[in-house]
Parts: C-alpha cells; structure tokens; sequence
C-alpha cells in the first residue's frame, strides 16, 4: 500500500491539497512534514490465561473483565515487543464517596520486579456490574507498560485499599522495530551534490533528465529515499516530476510529486540551482540482493538530487 499524507503530493488521480490517498503500490511515501511513518498498529485485546471474570454493562453493551481480589490474580501471556494496556474498574459496593484511591500490582518474568500502578477514580454514571443497579463501579482508568522481546507472563493483583475489588481488561500493541540507517552510495550516478540545509553538509547524487541511477539494495530492508528537484532561474512556482523507479529490471512504479523551492538550502557545487523541499519515499526491500534503477520523468526541471539510506529488517 502507498500512503500519502501532504497535500503537496500529485498522484495523478486527481488527489487534492490535504486528501490522504491510499492507492494499490508497496511502497510508503513520507512527504515534507517530517512524518516518518503511515501510522501505529492498532490496540487488540488480549484475555488472560488464568483468572475469574465479572460482566460489566457500559452504555448496555455487555464486557467481560478479570477480577483482581484477595485470592483472586489475573495472568496474562503476552509476546513482545509490545506495549501492554490495563483498563481498570473500581468495584465500589455500597461506599459513597466522591473519589477512590486504589493500586494495582504487576509481576512478570521480564526481569523489572514488581511494579504497583496507583490509581483515581470517581463514580462511572455510564457503567455497572450486571446484576446490580445504580452506579456501583468507577470509572475507567488505566495505565501501560512496554513488554520486551520474546514471549512474558505477567500476574496482575489488587495491592490497595485491603480487600480491594477491581476489574480489569487488558490491550496490546505491537512495537515497532527499531531501526538503524546506513547510507548507500549509488552504482552509478551524475556527480555528486553537497547541500546545506541550514548550517549541516548533506550529500546527494544527481540524476538529470534522460540519464538514469542505479542502485543496490539487499533485502529484507526498508529503502529510503530523499528527493529534491533543482530549480533554475526561469522556474516559477510548484513544479511536478515524476520519479520512475524499476526494480530488478521487471516492477516498475511511477511516482508523481510537487516539487518547491527551499528557503533554507543551497546547492553548494551549483549555486545556480536551487533545490526544493526533500521529499521522502520510504518502502520495503525484498529478501536478496537488488538493483534499482532511477529516471527523472514529466518535468521542465533539469535534474533532481537524491540520497539514500538502507534499514535492515529482521
């Protein structure tokens, strides 16, 4: 899937300004914001391996949770890296008060120890334990933690106030992996570029119009890929070009952009030019060594400039 997410992108099908387009490619394209990513993996539920349950009903919908009460744990297996989120409910039975302070204790084989998460609540308006009525539970609250790599068990239980009643449900997101960049320099390219954004020295690698870049790239990875049209004197305003990149010399894929010019960067071998906005492309490298070959297409502008930087994936 290609993501796009600035509104000085042009696909070719008729996107606007602030439109987020979702169009059938394997690559991600990260425009000049700054973002580095299409978005975070969702929170998905995750139900213990050991423990008692109780039935809450929010809004009339029915939720099972853990119950968290003397002699009473809740365990839960979860793979990491991940973040782990525990959702928890109050069980207050005939107290009236308007706030409650409680805790809950967590234990796992993760190395940390023992750790107690304090907790305030008032009185939910919205939930209750089936089979009472009136608001007899409080509201939500809860807390995470991160999960490490490999498979943990974690032992939940109620820590404060003594005879403490709590009900809990638990969520997981993956973490993302971390990643380390390496800079790759280009088989074959048109000469190199120093620019300096602001007061750093960065290099690219010039690809004029009719010449084409090679690339190398082992797999599995994550490929990316700056990009910033040059600007002569008799260019006014956005300017589109296409970048077409083929992989392997059979899958090709045209990438339409807007370039503008930059206020805050120089060509440094070329004061002549001036180099727009980087714009980034970032998609995955399949597993084995591959080549990819780079034109510039559908522009007036003489020449783009190009760097690029390799993430191995485990």
């Amino acid at each position: 899937m290609i993501t796009v997410r600035s509104g000085m992108w042009d696909l070719r099908g008729g996107v606007s300004a602030g439109m987020v387009a979702v169009i059938a490619l394997s690559m991600v394209l990260v425009g000049s914001t700054g973002a580095r990513s299409a978005g975070k993996e969702e929170w998905r539920e995750v139900f213990p391996a050991e423990g008692e349950k109780v039935d809450v009903v929010i809004d009339e919908a029915r939720r099972a949770y853990a119950l968290l009460a003397p002699g009473k744990n809740a365990q839960v297996d979860v793979e990491g890296p991940a973040r782990l989120r525990v959702r928890t409910r109050l069980l207050l039975g005939n107290n009236r008060k308007e706030t409650y302070r409680y805790s809950v204790a967590v234990n796992g084989d993760d190395g940390v120890g023992e750790r107690v998460f304090p907790l305030r609540c008032e009185v939910s308006r919205k939930a209750n334990l089936v089979g009472t009525g009136g608001p007899r539970i409080g509201q939500a609250e809860s807390f995470a933690f991160d999960v490490p790599a490999g498979q943990h068990r974690y032992r939940f239980s109620a820590q404060d106030p003594p005879g403490a009643k709590i009900a809990v449900r638990f969520y997981r997101r993956p973490q993302p992996q971390e990643l380390t960049w390496e800079t790759i320099v280009p088989v074959n390219h048109a000469g190199e570029c120093d620019l300096v954004p602001r007061t750093r020295l960065t290099r690219y690698y010039a690809l004029p119009q009719n010449e084409t870049l090679r690339l190398r790239v082992g797999g599995p990875a994550r490929l990316r890929i700056w990009s910033r049209l040059s600007f002569n004197e008799s260019m006014m305003g956005d300017v589109p070009y296409s970048i077409q990149i083929v992989r392997d010399g059979t899958e090709a894929q045209v990438i339409a952009l807007i370039g503008r010019k930059s206020t805050k960067s120089i060509y440094v071998e070329r004061t002549d030019l001036i180099p727009a906005k980087a714009e980034i492309l970032e998609f995955d490298v399949p597993e084995g060594s591959h080549e990819y070959r780079l034109r510039l297409t559908a522009t007036s502008a003489p020449r783009v400039t190009l760097r690029f930087s390799r993430a191995e994936v485990r």
